[in-house]
């Protein structure tokens, strides 16, 4: 990961011996289907509006305002509809089983995010965040910073992001 006045870079390499990537339209459940990798973004820490983007080896990608998770207000509240416009997903598969992902998100449309606290990242900001690989076929689900039980939206289990120079 990395990131600039404009822009964060995010990579990912993940190795698979199944690679599973059937969904072709922007903001597809592919968490449900397809093998993918997810960033959650949660700017003030506070555990609330918080941002969800997954992309598929085929490069298709979701991205989601969580304005609520369940374990912090006791029911689910989500804006699906929320749409980052200027995001660059690269995807390359080799003959080894090997996908990387490349994202850029742009650091003017994350300020956007309804009531995220939005910091300007600079040396010391410091981001709650976690990052996912998911494999469903294979049952396989894997994060960064490690969370207590089955589910990714545990913004209480999600790591620091402190950005350095």
């Amino acid at each position: 990961m990395a990131y600039d006045s404009i822009n964060i870079y995010i990579e990912f390499i993940v190795q698979d011996s199944l690679i599973e990537s059937h969904q072709t339209k922007r903001d597809s459940k592919i968490f449900n289907t397809d093998d993918c990798v997810e960033i959650f973004l949660d700017f003030d820490g506070d555990g609330k509006n918080y941002l969800e983007f997954g992309a598929n080896p085929n490069g298709v990608f979701y991205d989601y305002h969580i304005i609520c998770p369940k374990p912090v207000c006791g029911k689910w509240d989500s804006n699906p509809d929320f749409n980052l416009n200027s995001v660059s997903v690269k995807t390359t598969i080799n003959r080894d089983s090997l996908v990387k992902y490349s994202i850029i998100l742009k650091i003017e449309e994350l300020q956007f995010l309804p009531n995220s606290g939005f910091t300007m990242p600079q040396k010391g900001t410091i981001w709650k965040a976690n990052f996912f690989n998911i494999n469903p076929s294979q049952k396989a689900y894997n994060s960064w910073s490690p969370t207590k039980s089955f589910g990714f939206h545990q913004p209480e289990f999600f790591g620091k992001l402190i950005f350095e120079d």
